[in-house]
């Protein structure tokens, strides 16, 4: 039982350790130049489709709820 319990221990601490050394030479790495333009110019059309969407958004839902209110009163009439 003891042995079980240490093998376990052992194998946490060496995937503890494990993952503090990769992440320590992923956080020494740089990106390449090509790659940060790319995610900069893919952040900029994010930002410019969410501008677009919150114009169309309150239309969408102002016209959900209209159908919803709509479906209710013309149930309580008949």
């Amino acid at each position: 039982m003891k042995k079980h319990i240490l093998k376990n221990k052992l194998v946490k601490a060496g995937i503890v350790s494990s993952l503090l050394v990769s992440s320590s030479a992923f956080a020494e790495s740089a990106l390449p130049p090509g790659i940060t333009t790319a995610f900069t110019n893919f952040l900029t059309q994010i930002n410019e489709l969410e501008t677009l969407a919150w114009t169309v958004v309150p239309v969408i839902v102002g016209g959900f709820i209209l159908i919803k209110l709509f479906k209710r009163f013309s149930n309580h009439a008949t």
